[in-house]
């Protein structure tokens, strides 16, 4: 689940007190990274813990060229950053006059 909200953090520039709040209010957000919608994310120390050990272990650019990778394979894939399509697709049987 840390790669995925790290890869949040990554794509929309955000720091590890911003993507946690990002996470906890956005719905589309949580189903990303496999949380429930009364589950919270990662604790803004959980990530900055996670970051700090990368850098102790010299990982850091590891796994920066990782998520520079998924984004490039995304791109080829279509996916089109930049760009909101919101869709509501809920159906509902109503007793509408007509």
């Amino acid at each position: 689940m840390v790669l995925k909200v790290e890869l949040i953090a990554y794509l929309y520039n955000l720091s590890e007190r911003q993507v946690e709040v990002y996470i906890n209010e956005n719905l589309p957000a949580k189903y990303f990274v496999g949380l429930a919608v009364d589950q919270k994310a990662p604790d803004h120390s959980t990530l900055t813990i996670f970051r700090e050990r990368l850098l102790q272990r010299g990982k850091q650019k590891v796994f920066q060229e990782l998520l520079d990778e998924i984004v490039q394979i995304a791109l080829e894939s279509g996916v089109k950053f930049g760009t909101i399509q919101i869709v509501d697709s809920v159906h509902s049987i109503a007793n509408v006059n007509r």
